[in-house]
């Protein structure tokens, strides 16, 4: 290759560096081919959709993806996608594509879902941002949950920390709690921690919408959870709201005569209420039809106290699909991270590099196994097991007595035992 000739004033080769958006280009043509259909070779069906793509730029955004495609496979490969909102789905796509998302409360939860599945961690990260940006009240306890279930330890604190400084708040305005069994319910009112801090208006008020979401089944676990509760502390004013506008004690004549039974007992004057609590006396029959009402719907499988006790359908409930592999007949995503650690150890060891590889299983809060991958790396050569082995000599070695330690400075000079030492008689 000829260079270019330069007078005898310019005696270097002048180099010039040029840069461009080439790769914003072609992302940005390649988004347009996938629209099209031009040159995609793979079908992703995510429910009722499909998705044409190029599976080039789905191996470089996501592991999972680069670990399941088959690189040799000439025709087209079809990838069924375990996935219930094909929205969401097609906002992940969007972002291999261009790397822009636009996240909101309806797409949040399912986006960090796929985004925790196909390893996508850039995308984790603005889901985690995102829902630290806008955690209120309401879905301090659904961002919780997201957090431990989706490992993300700053969220998780800052979650954490929001409801127990405003936990009243957050009993009251919370809608998945109204979910949670009643073990799980119990968890939260019955932590030493909360004891002093839920006030008694909160807490009568928490069970009543509690018990009102699903009246068949709770109707018998409104009197267990009232005798928690400090009736003779709730305000009038509190008391008068339930009573008076609350829809479980206008559908349950029964949870209203309980509630009116424990104002009684405890001598909360109820001049507005004592004409019904007569009324509902003599309809009622007294504590033996109360009592008798509860027998029956636990004969019924209706749960009572007793019934939850045992229940652990929550422990599981935000996890059914942890063990669900995200593309059907494929390997789940821990099983991918632990086989991508695995080709690690053959890849990275060089005679110089020695690295140790160990597979442990954890579990969650909600006790859910999850492997996780531990590696030890060595670059000094030696083999680990050598290095225990001094380690353990070191400490085994018996310790050295101060008469025979060795003394510092410099040591004496040695005297030749043939050579004998001058006297006044040898001069």
């Amino acid at each position: 290759m000829a260079a270019l000739a330069a007078s005898s004033e310019g005696t270097g080769l002048n180099p010039m560096s040029f840069t461009d958006q080439h790769g914003s280009v072609v992302l940005e043509r390649m988004r347009y081919q996938r629209e099209t259909g031009r040159f995609c070779d793979v079908c992703i069906v995510v429910k009722d959709r499909q998705f044409s793509a190029h599976r080039n730029i789905l191996a470089s955004c996501s592991p999972y993806f680069d670990s399941i495609l088959k690189s040799t496979k000439v025709t087209k490969e079809q990838v069924v996608v375990n996935c219930q909102h094909p929205k969401a789905f097609e906002l992940l796509l969007n972002y291999m594509y261009s790397g822009c998302v636009v996240i909101d409360r309806t797409t949040v939860a399912e986006l960090l879902r796929l985004a925790n599945n196909f390893l996508v961690t850039k995308l984790k990260n603005y889901c985690a941002e995102y829902l630290d940006r806008y955690l209120d009240a309401a879905n301090s306890l659904s961002v919780r949950q997201l957090a431990t279930k989706y490992n993300l330890p700053s969220l998780l604190k800052a979650a954490s920390e929001y409801f127990d400084v405003n936990i009243n708040r957050c009993l009251l305005e919370s809608v998945d709690i109204l979910k949670y069994p009643m073990q799980q319910l119990l968890k939260i009112l019955e932590d030493p921690k909360y004891q002093d801090v839920i006030s008694p208006d909160v807490y009568l008020k928490l069970i009543v919408r509690w018990v009102g979401e699903d009246v068949a089944s709770r109707e018998s676990s409104f009197r267990p959870l009232l005798e928690r509760c400090r009736v003779v502390d709730v305000s009038d004013n509190a008391l008068e709201f339930v009573l008076d506008y609350s829809p479980l004690l206008t559908k349950s004549q029964n949870c209203r005569y309980i509630l009116l039974g424990a104002m009684h007992a405890n001598a909360i004057p109820m001049p507005k209420y004592e004409q019904q609590f007569l009324s509902l006396t003599q309809q009622l029959g007294g504590e033996g039809a109360a009592a008798a009402l509860l027998e029956a719907n636990a004969s019924l499988g209706v749960g009572g106290d007793e019934d939850y006790e045992n229940d652990s359908s929550f422990d599981h409930m935000e996890d059914e699909d942890d063990d669900e592999a995200p593309v059907e007949g494929q390997p789940t995503t821990s099983t991918i991270i632990s086989r991508e650690a695995a080709i690690l150890v053959v890849i990275l060891k060089p005679p110089q590099l020695l690295l140790q590889m160990q597979l442990e299983t954890t579990y969650t809060e909600d006790g859910v196994e999850k492997p996780r991958v531990r590696l030890k790396i060595n670059l000094g050569g030696v083999p680990l097991a050598d290095i225990n082995k001094k380690v353990k000599s070191k400490i085994s070695r018996k310790p050295v007595s101060n008469s025979a330690a060795r003394k510092r400075g410099r040591p004496p000079k040695r005297t030749d035992e043939n050579e004998s030492s001058p006297t006044d008689d040898g001069r």
